[in-house]
């Protein structure tokens, strides 16, 4: 198996296009992997072509926590700018309108099915394909019916599609775009209507999307709407227009990509700097789902907000922009544990990790991991399972934690440290507790990572001992800060 370079499936002959879709798109990501440097190859084949297998995890890992991740996904943008440059070049070489119209109506299939169908690719193809029909039969058009027959048709086909978050957030953030993005660019009154529309669909674009981030996702960014009104732009008009001239100058030549793909690398190499400058620990936060009460009035404050930028004058417009803003603020309130003491052990398989929440301060007690075990280079995944990124943050996202008050290191093994690592590159670290006889070993990069937080030395026991103590104490519920403090000192926890 050491050999082992590529598995081809022989399909008898029978033509499928869902298999051609996906050899094209394999061919042609070989083609922007050959031409351009890894890291923007990867970040180019996400954009043009839908394939987020060669994307650097620690790059989505980014673009996630800053809400960008939809820069990364096939849209309407990516649908509308193929559309129009197959329209061009059908018209520059004497096609009709008409029939360049007929060539838009099979091409813009295929493109979907070649992004891999997302429902995303998918959403923008059939609104693509309505407006085709409209102006093939010279009808009049509209976006808002283009959009309902677009869901109803998706639901259709695939109704478990539902319950994604990539289709409820596409056709989420479509439907207001659609019907607040423009009367609230002709709202504000200062500046140019370009920037003023930029603004616009950010702030209609975040105000619908929040909820669902927080509902799947659990978390938010301060920085996250800084981010979309200055990085989105650069996607839009700079990196799909280069990603998409490197591939075509590439299919016909790679010399004639040499410059434009120099070009890419820049701007690709820019763009993640940019994004990780604006990655900045201490305004990312977890943020618990909205609780059931709040979701009926956020629609309605939301609502009322629609409704009122074409139809309202004055301040009434903008006191529902605030009931919007602050009920956004209040869905992170979910009226806490009245004080009780809350532990939860983490299925992280063979090691140990446990949150305790009490008296608002969170705790945790190691962070799981896997141990290193040496493997052929074929078998290693690319982005392999890690217990802290996997199981540990998500859930203290889920619990809206944004800093952690103490991590107790009971012993330096890797499936009681491994995870930890994930654990501090996302949120913030006061105080480390570390088993009397084993510091973090300097090759897993937790030592460095927690440098920052004060350290000092538990008088308890050691190795897995310490664990196994530990993991009994806190199986007592209510007793447990009391018993931690007895195995990692009085410092460690205050008495219930």
């Amino acid at each position: 198996m050491s050999g082992l370079t590529a598995v081809d499936v022989d399909s008898g002959g029978r033509f499928s296009l869902l298999r051609w879709a996906d050899d094209a798109q394999r061919r042609l990501s070989a083609v922007l992997a050959g031409t351009l440097a890894p890291q923007t190859a990867g970040f180019l084949q996400a954009l043009v072509l839908g394939d987020q297998s060669a994307l650097e995890p620690e790059a989505m890992d980014v673009l996630t926590r800053l809400g960008l991740r939809h820069a990364v996904a096939i849209s309407g943008l990516h649908v509308s700018l193929m559309v129009g440059l197959f329209l061009f070049f059908l018209r520059s070489v004497g096609v009709t309108r008409e029939r360049a119209v007929i060539g838009l109506l099979a091409f813009v299939p295929a493109y979907v099915a070649l992004t891999g169908m997302s429902p995303s690719a998918v959403r923008a193809g059939l609104m693509a394909e309505l407006a085709l029909l409209v102006f093939a039969f010279r009808r009049s058009a509209d976006a808002l019916n283009a959009w309902g027959w677009a869901l109803a048709v998706s639901l259709l086909c695939v109704p478990a599609w539902l319950y994604s978050p990539g289709f409820q957030l596409s056709y989420a953030v479509t439907w207001g775009l659609l019907v607040a993005a423009a009367p609230l660019a002709r709202r504000l009154s200062k500046g140019p209507m370009p920037l003023r529309a930029l603004v616009a669909v950010t702030l209609v674009a975040q105000a619908v999307s929040f909820p669902l981030v927080a509902w799947h996702f659990h978390n938010a960014h301060g920085l996250a709407p800084v981010a979309n009104l200055v990085l989105v732009p650069v996607v839009s008009l700079l990196l799909l227009p280069l990603g998409t001239a490197v591939l075509l100058l590439a299919l016909v030549h790679p010399a004639f990509a040499f410059a434009p793909a120099r070009l890419a690398d820049g701007a690709v190499d820019l763009f993640l700097a940019l994004a990780a400058l604006l990655d900045r620990p201490f305004f990312f936060t977890g943020w618990p789902p909205p609780p059931v009460w709040w979701w009926p009035l956020y629609g309605l404050a939301l609502g009322a907000w629609v409704y009122g930028l074409e139809r309202w004058k004055g301040r009434r417009v903008w006191m529902a922009f605030g009931a919007v803003f602050v009920l956004l603020l209040a869905s992170r309130w979910t009226g806490g544990d009245g004080g009780a003491v809350r532990v939860t052990f983490l299925d992280v398989g063979q090691g140990n990790a446990a949150v305790v929440e009490a008296g608002g301060k969170v705790f945790l007690v190691d962070g799981g991991g896997q141990p290193a075990i040496p493997t052929e280079a074929w078998r290693r995944r690319r982005d392999p399972f890690d217990a802290g990124a996997d199981v540990v943050v998500p859930y203290l996202l889920y619990r809206g934690a944004r800093r952690i008050d103490m991590v107790f290191v009971s012993h330096g093994d890797e499936d009681h440290l491994g995870g930890l690592f994930a654990v501090v590159k996302q949120l913030a670290v006061n105080e480390v507790a570390v088993g009397p006889n084993r510091e973090p070993r300097a090759g897993t990069g937790v030592s460095g990572a927690l440098r920052p937080a004060r350290r000092f030395r538990a008088p308890g026991v050691c190795g897995n001992d310490a664990s196994c103590r530990a993991r009994r104490l806190l199986a007592r519920g209510a007793s447990a800060p009391n018993g931690m403090r007895r195995l990692y000192g009085k410092r460690c926890l205050p008495r219930s």
